[in-house]
């Protein structure tokens, strides 16, 4: 299903370079559509996914589960002899509450959501000059960028399947470590040639995208194997439902401290006059901004003790690690807490009110004298 996704970003690409490379999105064709259009244009084939999933997409019950499985964890009485899952008929929308509930209340699934959030949160902090240094110095129009992310998503698809055949017996903790410390060394080469003027062509960000798939589907697989492992048999949805949060949820939640953290800085990484001006001061803060970034990716990576090293270990964790209210507790509490947080800090980006906020990532709003 992965491969299948990577093919589908890959279409999804390619709409999208074609589609918005017009002035006003900084490309250089004079006909494009415009956003009101473009999301219609998505909203349509949501639609017609939506409408297909009940004709193309069948759940038929396994009748090779193991009995009792689901029938403990969702508080229903054991049925000796039970040769398959039981049917959303059977199984309440309170049962699978209540099976949630014991899943969040095990050290196992709290040790995983614990990773999910931090190291996501952590190394998620990044220089917001991002953006601007592909548009500004390097001249990179969204056509390119999309064709780019298009290869990148085969290559991606590509990487996948190398690591299905060939790497799933390493440790997912040496996985990610080696690869993340390669991204960043390959990204890093990349930046200092391009902010110091030494090299800057839209084929070098476009070559440096291709490069990176590789290990980033190596990165992304050992993640995705800590989920699927950690699923109980027939609760596969709720385990990857609640697991996935957490990790979905580092993504705006690192945004909102990217920008309260650089926000401050002076010149300003996020004002495109003074990527124009290019002054040499400038380019020095935009290097150490990329520096802090790396460095918190770095420091992400002391969360990695929290998973399980393979599948073994994952099992073991689920078979003698103890349960308690605690646990529960405190994942939830880590959850709603990091949606609360990624919700207010999301609605004061794009408010016109609350932007100017230093929490917002603002210099501070100027006080009207009545």
């Amino acid at each position: 299903c992965y491969l299948a996704g990577a093919l589908g970003a890959c279409a999804g690409a390619v709409l999208t370079g074609f589609c918005l490379n017009s002035f006003a999105y900084g490309g250089s064709w004079a006909w494009g559509l415009s956003f009101g259009q473009f999301a219609a244009l998505l909203a349509l084939l949501c639609a017609l996914m939506a409408a297909a999933a009940p004709l193309l997409l069948h759940e038929p019950s396994n009748p090779f589960a193991p009995p009792r499985c689901v029938a403990v964890l969702c508080g229903m009485p054991p049925v000796e002899g039970r040769k398959h899952v039981p049917s959303a008929a059977e199984v309440s929308l309170k049962a699978y509450g209540i099976a949630a509930w014991r899943l969040l209340c095990s050290r196992a699934c709290l040790y995983v959501v614990l990773y999910q959030l931090l190291s996501g949160v952590i190394g998620g902090i990044g220089s917001p000059a991002r953006a601007l240094v592909k548009a500004r110095w390097t001249h990179v129009q969204p056509v390119h960028d999309q064709l780019a992310s298009a290869l990148g998503s085969i290559v991606f698809a590509l990487g996948l399947h190398v690591v299905r055949t060939r790497f799933m017996h390493l440790s997912w903790r040496r996985v990610i470590a080696l690869t993340t410390v390669g991204l960043l060394c390959t990204d890093a080469v990349v930046q200092v040639l391009v902010i110091y003027g030494i090299a800057r062509t839209p084929w070098l960000y476009i070559g440096e995208v291709l490069v990176l798939e590789i290990p980033m589907a190596m990165n992304f697989m050992a993640s995705a194997f800590i989920l699927v492992e950690m699923a109980t048999p027939g609760l596969e949805g709720i385990t990857y439902g609640v697991l996935s949060t957490a990790s979905n949820l580092a993504g705006p939640i690192a945004r909102a401290l990217s920008n309260q953290v650089f926000g401050g800085w002076t010149p300003s990484l996020s004002d495109p006059a003074n990527f124009i001006s290019d002054a040499d001061d400038f380019r020095t803060l935009v290097f150490y901004s990329y520096a802090l970034g790396y460095a918190c990716s770095l420091l992400a990576l002391a969360t990695l003790p929290l998973l399980p090293a393979q599948r073994e270990e994952t099992r073991w964790r689920l078979a003698n690690w103890p349960s308690s209210g605690r646990n529960g507790a405190a994942a939830l509490t880590l959850l709603l807490g990091g949606l609360t947080y990624a919700l207010i800090g999301d609605f004061a980006t794009i408010s016109t009110r609350f932007a100017c906020t230093r929490f917002a990532g603002g210099h501070g709003c100027a006080r009207v004298e009545v």
